[in-house]
């Protein structure tokens, strides 16, 4: 069960259970105007996905699944590996602060003492050279084996 602050600083969308955190916000921001890091959580991914098509497979209520919108204005479409790079940078930062023997696997996962613990994956909204927004997903393996 998700526990969450009695406040978050940004726009947060908690379901039970949803297809994908990233195709959700995806459609919300192709139906309507969506603040910079609204944040979608779930406990459970029926359909989650992964890099070039792969799937994110994981246990109800035992991971971390997020997705967030950003919209770069500074930054043009084909620099958008950036953003990866600084988000992965991140939570490799936040990781090491719990556990050690914390990489990267360049360009979409962390892993910890030779094993994959998170995968991160980009969807971008662009025109030619200017992004729309980027939807980034997150998937944190916390109690999954």
């Amino acid at each position: 069960m998700m526990h969450f602050p009695e406040s978050f600083p940004v726009s947060l969308v908690y379901l039970k259970e949803t297809e994908s955190t990233n195709k959700y916000l995806n459609d919300l921001c192709n139906k309507q105007c969506v603040g910079e890091l609204t944040t979608v959580t779930t406990d459970f991914q029926t359909s989650g996905r992964g890099q070039r098509g792969n799937s994110w497979e994981s246990e109800r209520e035992q991971n971390l699944m997020f997705s967030f919108v950003l919209y770069p204005a500074f930054l043009k479409a084909r620099k958008q590996f950036l953003l990866s790079q600084i988000i992965s940078l991140a939570i490799k930062e936040e990781l090491d602060t719990h556990v050690s023997d914390v990489s990267i696997k360049w360009p979409n996962d962390i892993v910890c003492d030779g094993k994959k613990v998170c995968g991160i994956l980009t969807e971008m909204s662009a025109q030619i050279d200017y992004i729309n927004y980027i939807v980034v997903g997150v998937g944190i393996n916390v109690s999954n084996e």
